[in-house]
């Protein structure tokens, strides 16, 4: 009998560990287009330009998309919310045609 006692109070110990909430790391990776760049940033500009303003994207000259850089930045916080923007820029004969950003 104090086996199966001892049994229970286990089963309850162990199941109160599946309530616990763990500390989460914040996790930022990508590139922060900040809002004084966003305002830079206009039709017309070279990629040098681009690149020395924003830097160089992950994946330059994309093979599907040879004509389009992109700039994604990823945050998760403490709590495990995640978000994502996005800055896309496409050229055409190497100036900058149109960009949109969720920023």
């Amino acid at each position: 009998m104090s086996r199966f006692i001892s049994f229970l109070l286990s089963l309850l110990l162990l199941s109160g560990c599946s309530s616990l909430h763990l500390y989460h790391v914040e996790i930022d990776q990508g590139r922060v287009i900040n809002s004084m760049q966003l305002k830079q940033l206009h039709k017309g500009m070279s990629k040098e330009e681009v690149a020395r303003l924003l830097g160089v994207p992950m994946q330059e000259d994309y093979p599907p998309h040879p004509n389009r850089w992109e700039y994604v930045h990823f945050h998760q916080d403490t709590r495990g919310v995640k978000t994502t923007k996005k800055l896309t820029v496409y050229f055409r004969s190497n100036k900058v045609s149109r960009f949109i950003s969720t920023y």
